[in-house]
């Protein structure tokens, strides 16, 4: 599963929208339909960290080093 997946099935699985996603992240909706496509793979750190807070997730989840959400690597 790519970072993009994972971003995806972690903003269905806590019932958001991307807007709503984009809005806790501090993001335009745009960016957040473009991490989910695969059309941004290179991550900034601090945005990685942003969306692992807004998703209730580890930054290790998204980065797809463990298959754990909440699993700390």
């Amino acid at each position: 599963m790519t970072t993009g997946e994972r971003i995806r099935a972690a903003r269905v699985a806590a019932g958001m929208t991307q807007a709503e996603l984009a809005d806790k992240v501090g993001v335009k909706f745009a960016a957040i339909h473009k991490y989910e496509t695969g059309k941004i793979e290179n991550f900034k750190r601090s945005t990685i960290a942003k969306l692992a807070v807004a998703l209730d997730v580890r930054p290790a989840y998204l980065l797809g080093f463990t298959d754990d959400p909440s699993a700390d690597v």
